[in-house]
């Protein structure tokens, strides 16, 4: 284990360690490790899928503390998705290729730091149960804030209300397994 000062886009990110989620749930795939600019992913807190009220103010802070003294090799590294056709929106941007699915509060705490840009893994899903059950687990690395009661519950309804899961109690129950 080693604490790297400042991670950077030359930094060797050989030794962190490959997101244990991909053994673990089927439907994930690793594409590539690679060091992404900021402008080029959507990252909006809203549109964290398992946050309820969005992104955690103090984690944000425990996280900027934590990462202003360095970063363990030994901690995944924050998980984004490319998109298949770059993101267009008036309120999101124009032209990102990518889209956060692990990450949001460290994405915060690094732009406070005056970071523009960070190492990720880049991974594909099968389909959204898959997305959103990655997400619901993802968070392991420290400082972390533990998954609330009311978070589960944001994702599940997120998942019904986008009509990813139907409004049946025996479905949600198999996507939440």
């Amino acid at each position: 284990m080693a604490i790297l000062p400042k991670l950077t886009a030359s930094s060797p990110l050989g030794k962190f360690p490959m997101n244990g989620l991909l053994d673990e749930l089927p439907g994930i795939k690793f594409v590539e490790r690679m060091w992404i600019d900021f402008d080029n992913i959507v990252v909006d807190p809203d549109d964290n899928p398992f946050r309820a009220g969005g992104n955690n103010l103090t984690n944000q802070n425990n996280l900027r503390l934590s990462l202003a003294n360095g970063v363990y090799d030994t901690e995944n590294l924050p998980v984004v998705e490319k998109l298949k056709v770059p993101f267009i929106s008036e309120k999101k941007g124009f032209g990102k290729d990518f889209v956060v699915r692990d990450g949001f509060n460290r994405i915060a705490a690094l732009r406070s730091l005056g970071y523009t840009g960070y190492a990720f893994d880049v991974l594909s899903f099968d389909n959204d149960v898959t997305r959103a059950m990655f997400s619901a687990r993802s968070n392991r690395h420290t400082p972390r804030a533990a998954s609330s009661d009311r978070d589960m519950n944001h994702m599940l309804l997120t998942l019904v209300n986008n009509d990813i899961v139907e409004n049946d109690f025996d479905k949600i129950g198999r996507a939440h397994a």
